[in-house]
């Protein structure tokens, strides 16, 4: 059986990567200010629940943090800026380099993105 390359996938306006990048920014946001108030008001919280618990908001406060700075730096970077297509910068930071070229590629992202447009 030869092998033979097949085309890429089209994705619709996010890609699944996009699409976990977002979801760990909420689910982070959600751990690390919820273990935050637990460090920030002890008092109020060892009221109704073990002491324990304080140290364990520890623990997943930190380890949190570490997990979205190592994925910032990992993953996220490796997918916004140093895939082939993006490579060796993406033009998309600029209002004035977005064209409608940058949207030829999915065509589904190029038509929602020009439904509401008026014509130049």
């Amino acid at each position: 059986m030869v092998l033979r390359q097949r085309p890429k996938p089209e994705f619709d306006r996010w890609t699944y990567w996009e699409k976990f990048d977002y979801f760990a920014v909420f689910w982070g946001v959600f751990i690390i200010g919820s273990s935050g108030l637990f460090m920030w008001f002890p008092t109020f919280f060892t009221r109704f629940l073990p002491g324990w618990l304080i140290n364990i908001a520890l623990i997943i406060h930190s380890d949190e943090a570490l997990l979205a700075a190592g994925f910032i730096f990992s993953i996220h970077f490796f997918n916004t800026h140093f895939r082939i297509e993006k490579f060796p910068m993406d033009t998309v930071i600029s209002p004035a380099a977005f064209r409608k070229t940058r949207c030829s590629t999915n065509a589904a992202a190029g038509t929602t993105l020009d439904a509401g447009r008026p014509a130049r």
